[in-house]
């Protein structure tokens, strides 16, 4: 178990405010709760989990936030060490995480019975064989399931292969024919039209290319109206090449306009048209494709499988493959596969499928042939899934089959709880088995659509209770929850600022919503501006909704042109409508009085093209589309929630197992209704939260959210709207840059650091520091004049990385400096002594910690007489495990042949010397981000000036914000000029250190 502590430490850099804001959007708690919380003076312990990649990641979150999590490790108890522990909790742990990523999937493993006698290896053998059989029934019903709908005509007629057919199936049956799979479209439209639209395939086929069937209709190809077979097959010779054959009423010249228009063709020749899809992730090109096109036949895919098909159709080539039984098979079948010696697969295993698919190929080796079935059923008007598995080998087969039926009661008993629903389904799968055949089948009813998602949700099922099903927290009631009530369109006021400076960027007015330009950014040669979104007290808004999106439409120059790129392959689309739902409670003063009220916000970031600067936009137009529920339902459930289901107007929510302290949900259908859901006590009185993750569910089915909360949970509140009231608010912004702020306080210029400065630094003793700020560090070192403070070194995939601080006298001259000390790591020692070179240089900040200026004086906190300087190091390429020891130096200059460079204000590359190079990478609200390159003591100085020639800007600082050092500098008006003091020459002062780290670090 680790402990994960935040004592009020910041990252370098990072600003209290902006920090709160941050913390704010990843715990979902307004920022006044998070400073109340967090920043109260006291350690607070944020969370405890189980595994240290977990607990990496939840420091990371806050990292990236602006605020350092400290882990502490956890003795377990004897009750913690005999405690059988979940299998896969920490895929389930990871699917939590506050980065919004998807967790590994994993099936719940088969249980042999206890008696068994089987090898380890055979023991092994049957469980992966069930978990592979397991999953590709899940993939087939997945793709093919979802095209059903309910409600077929009972006139359905049986189809029967045709000798034409025979024909092209031996054809089909190379020696080398690994898999290949059938669907029979016609048959389909026959049973229902409305599940062969392309409108029906491209919502429910998961794992398809965004716009494809619409793509194939732009060019005049209905592939589900048109096709009457599609046929998908593997062959394995060195590689596993596959190809499609498409046969019906196609037309070849409106098959090649869309391959033109959606891939672009590479050459033409006899073979037939040879194309490339394009990654849209890094816009490269993948392996060659070749399309065969024949009036009324398609035959596309890997070159190899296309020339092996076409040279046997062709010539009618006979069967080299006995695929006799499976033919016979398939009169009635909407979809039928064939797997032939799948040990012969030997695809790459990147991505979900391949690596399954290679998985179960590795413990097939006794298996013959594999059939995958979905057929209708007319008395149910359901489909019928039937996989049989063929073999020679009879253990194995009676080893799968005890296998299976133990996965099969196992899985019935721990999904009880959570999936009561599913448990008709479970009981609806059969197994059999013979001498050499297993053989599953499992049937749909009418509601297929709806019993596939539940089941799908029980195999792949994820549970927040990480170990502390019995552990409650102090009960705290929320005194201001959202209030859901009926509303209307005209009830909406304008937005109105209430925060004087946050709500400076929201300059442009569109109906309840401020909307501004939030910062300015330099990547990759590109401009990147961040557009913000407010608004104030919106009735109904909840933390499940998604209220209002924002869509840019345009942005345009001074004489009207548009200077949006063209989206492109590894581009976002800047014209993508962006969801604008982050909410949290906020309170006012109104007339004397604080008022509580609720904030919806959320920001979006586009990318202008290369080679156009801030200064051409002169327009940003778009709109926000805002969903107002008009009308809200609360339903009450009452404890134990889990596996209790609520469906509202299209809306499921499931509750499942959780921590007593903790509601897990998931919630699929018409989402945009879910609002909120509350936990309430035995009072009836809606409990505070101490935190919420959510995740997106498999294959995109909808959505689920694990909340910690304060209290034992007696019931859950939903709710839910019943109805919406639609509006867009358009806007156009003609305020490009970030607002000015006013200085807080005024800093004072330091003093030349001069030849006297630095023979005191000289001369100077490290401070003697008893109690170290919030926590004592790993290790510490003297290396006069420092005191040096390590309190982190880690190596991992990413690299080496070390935090830590500077300490010195309070009477020395490095306050608020920049070019005078740097911290360098030249190498770092493993366990064993080996020693393995860094090499990396940081600049050093020097700061006050704590004390108050009265009149210009400065007055020191008796606690903390030092100078602190924070650091952070990233080197990607070390790596050592059980790092001992840190080796370096202290460097300190003392510049000399001091010059001023005087350079207008521009976003981009600004100043270049001998030995560095700076530029503006970020202009924000009040504060410019530069970046150095270079020798950090080259440069001494930096400011900003208005026309007037007022200064206009704040000592700069470095910091150090995940490795990366970043020069800032704070404005109170936007500048016309900067002034760069540079040194061509310094003196030095090199202080050599080597930490000794503890022996579990």
């Amino acid at each position: 178990m680790y402990k994960l502590i935040f004592r009020g430490d910041l990252v370098a850099g990072a600003e209290r405010a902006q920090t709160i804001a941050n913390l704010s959007r990843l715990l979902k708690q307004s920022p006044e709760r998070i400073e109340q919380l967090l920043f109260s003076g006291s350690a607070r312990v944020v969370k405890r989990v189980d595994t240290a990649d977990l607990a990496a990641k939840w420091q990371n979150a806050f990292a990236k936030a602006g605020a350092q999590l400290v882990i502490e490790a956890e003795p377990a108890t004897q009750q913690e060490a005999i405690a059988p522990r979940e299998p896969n909790n920490a895929a389930k742990q990871e699917a939590v995480l506050p980065a919004n990523e998807m967790a590994g999937v994993v099936v719940q493993p088969a249980v042999l019975p206890v008696d068994e006698k089987n090898s380890a290896a055979t023991i092994q053998r049957g469980k992966k064989i069930v978990l592979s059989a397991a999953l590709l029934l899940v993939l087939v019903v997945a793709g093919i399931g979802l095209l059903w709908q309910q409600g077929y005509v009972n006139r359905w007629l049986l189809s029967s292969v045709s000798d034409e057919e025979k024909t092209l199936l031996n054809a089909l049956a190379d020696s080398n024919l690994l898999a290949i799979a059938r669907m029979d479209f016609a048959l389909l439209r026959r049973l229902d039209a409305s599940a062969a639209s392309s409108a029906a395939l491209q919502e429910n086929l998961p794992g398809l290319e965004a716009d494809f069937w619409s793509s194939l209709e732009r060019a005049g190809v209905n592939l589900p109206q048109q096709a009457t077979h599609i046929y998908a097959l593997a062959y394995v010779d060195k590689e596993v090449d596959a190809a499609l054959v498409i046969r019906g009423n196609l037309t070849p010249e409106k098959i090649k306009g869309w391959i033109a228009s959606r891939y672009g063709i590479d050459k033409e020749d006899e073979q037939g048209i040879w194309f490339s899809r394009i990654d849209p992730s890094n816009c490269e090109k993948g392996a060659p494709l070749l399309a065969n096109i024949q009036q009324g036949q398609v035959i596309l895919g890997a070159p190899a499988a296309v020339m092996r098909i076409v040279g046997r159709v062709k010539g009618n080539a006979p069967a080299n493959l006995d695929t006799n039984d499976w033919q016979e098979t398939l009169a009635g079948k909407l979809f039928s596969l064939a797997i032939f010696s799948p040990a012969r697969w030997q695809g790459d295993k990147q991505g979900m499928v391949q690596h399954a698919l290679a998985k179960a190929a590795a413990v097939m080796q006794p298996v013959r042939e594999v059939y995958l079935d979905a057929e209708p059923e007319l008395a149910t008007q359901g489909i019928k899934i039937s996989l049989s598995i063929h073999s020679e080998d009879t253990k194995f087969i009676s080893d799968s089959h005890a296998s299976a039926k133990n996965w099969l009661d196992e899985t019935r008993k721990e999904i009880a709880q959570d999936f009561p629903d599913v448990i008709a389904t479970y009981n609806r799968l059969s197994l059999h088995h013979s001498s050499n055949q297993l053989q599953a089948s499992l049937r749909f009813d009418r509601q297929i659509k709806d019993e596939l998602a539940n089941w799908f949700s029980s195999l792949f099922r994820f549970s927040s209770d990480q170990g502390t099903a019995n552990l409650v927290q102090q009960e705290v009631v929320n005194e201001n929850p959202p209030v859901f009530t009926a509303a209307n369109i005209a009830q909406l006021r304008s937005f109105s600022a209430q925060d004087e400076f946050m709500d400076a960027v929201y300059k442009t007015v569109a109906g309840p919503f401020g909307v501004g330009v939030e910062s300015l950014a330099l990547k990759d040669g590109k401009v990147e501006m961040k557009l913000g979104v407010k608004a104030y007290d919106l009735p109904g808004l909840g933390e499940e909704a998604v209220p209002a999106e924002l869509v840019i439409t345009d942005v345009t120059d001074a004489q009207g042109n548009s200077l949006l790129p063209r989206h492109s392959c590894g581009e976002a689309d800047v014209r993508a409508a962006t969801a604008i739902d982050h909410t949290y409670p906020s309170s006012r003063f109104e007339d004397g009085k604080l008022v509580s009220g609720q904030v919806l916000s959320g920001e979006k970031t586009l990318s202008l093209p290369a080679g156009v600067g801030f200064a051409q936009v002169a327009q940003i137009k778009g709109y926000i589309d805002y969903r107002l529920p008009t009308t809200v339902e609360k339903k009450i459930i009452e404890a134990p929630l889990a596996g209790k289901l609520v469906d509202l107007h299209g809306l499921r929510v499931r509750f499942k197992s959780a921590a007593a302290s903790s509601l897990d949900f998931e919630y699929s259908g018409d989402t945009n209704r879910l609002l909120q859901v509350n936990a309430l006590n035995d009072k009836r009185q809606v409990l505070a939260t101490s935190g919420a993750m959510r995740r997106g569910m498999f294959f995109g089915s909808g959505k689920a959210a694990s909340v910690e909360i304060k209290g034992s949970v007696a019931a859950a509140e939903i709710m839910v709207a019943s109805a919406f009231e639609n509006q867009r608010y358009e806007f156009v912004l003609t305020h490009m840059a970030p607002p000015a702020k006013a200085f807080f306080s005024e800093r004072e210029i330091p003093p030349r650091f001069d030849d006297k400065a630095f023979e005191q630094l000289v001369l100077a003793k490290a401070p003697v520091i008893n109690e170290f700020p919030f926590y004592p560090p790993k290790a510490r070192v003297t290396a006069a004049p420092v005191e040096l403070a390590i309190n982190d070194v880690r190596s991992s995939s990413f690299g080496l990385s070390i935090e830590g601080a500077a300490y010195t006298d309070l009477a020395l001259p490095l306050y608020a400096h920049i070019g005078v000390a740097q911290l360098f790591i030249q190498q770092v020692a493993d366990a064993e002594g080996k020693l393995f070179p860094v090499n990396k240089t940081v600049p050093l900040y020097f700061e006050r910690q704590g004390g108050m200026t009265f009149n210009g004086v400065y007055q020191p906190d008796e606690k903390t007489p030092w100078l602190r300087a924070d650091f952070s190091f990233r080197a990607a390429d070390v790596q050592v495990e059980k790092i001992s020891k840190l080796q370096g130096e202290l460097r300190f200059y003392q510049p000399r042949h001091l010059q001023t460079a005087s350079l207008p204000f521009a976003l981009g590359p600004i100043w270049g010397g001998p030995k560095s190079r700076v530029e503006l990478v970020e202009w924000k609200a009040g504060r410019l981000v530069f970046n150095v390159q270079g020798n950090y003591e080259e440069i001494v100085g930096l400011k900003a000036f208005n026309a007037a020639g007022d200064l206009v800007s704040h000592p700069a600082q470095y910091s150090a914000i995940f490795g990366q050092p970043q020069l800032n500098l704070e404005i109170s008006e936007v500048p016309t000029r900067f002034e760069i003091e540079y040194t061509s020459e310094s003196e030095e002062l090199l202080v050599p250190f080597a930490v000794d780290l503890p022996a579990d670090n």
